[in-house]
């Protein structure tokens, strides 16, 4: 019993400190900091394969290239809070699933134009500024 209190204790104070230093601006050790790992990345040709193969579900990696779909996209993409590297265009496609790049950053040119969308579609930026143009036809 005494042991496990003393686990309870220790957790506890790790915790408060945690906090105290969070809302006091202190730097946490890179042990304890959100994204302190590297991001894995992702060439955009093994993208494009498995978009073509199947629904994509992918979050925090990058995506080094660029990302050029010419074609019906039928599956589900997912890649959030994604660092795109390249240009990410999609001119004409048709996405016939849901397409979710939500907080994600890209590096290069963003290019939907003429692209049809049967279904959601989420764009946002997270604590991001919009100053993109979008037209969805």
């Amino acid at each position: 019993m005494r042991r496990r209190f003393r686990f309870v204790t220790r957790s506890w104070m790790l915790l408060l400190g945690m906090t105290v230093a969070a809302w006091s601006g202190l730097s946490l050790p890179s042990g304890y900091a959100a994204g302190s790992r590297p991001s894995p990345k992702v060439p955009a040709k093994e993208l494009l394969r498995r978009i073509d193969r199947g629904p994509v579900v992918l979050s925090r990696v990058t995506v080094v290239g660029d990302v050029v779909l010419k074609r019906v996209v039928a599956q589900p993409f997912t890649c959030t809070e994604c660092v795109f590297t390249g240009a990410f265009r999609a001119r004409n496609a048709s996405f016939r699933q849901r397409i979710n790049v939500a907080g994600s950053r890209f590096g290069g040119r963003v290019d939907l134009g003429g692209s049809r969308f049967e279904r959601e579609v989420f764009l946002a930026a997270m604590g991001a500024e919009s100053r993109a143009r979008t037209s969805v036809a």
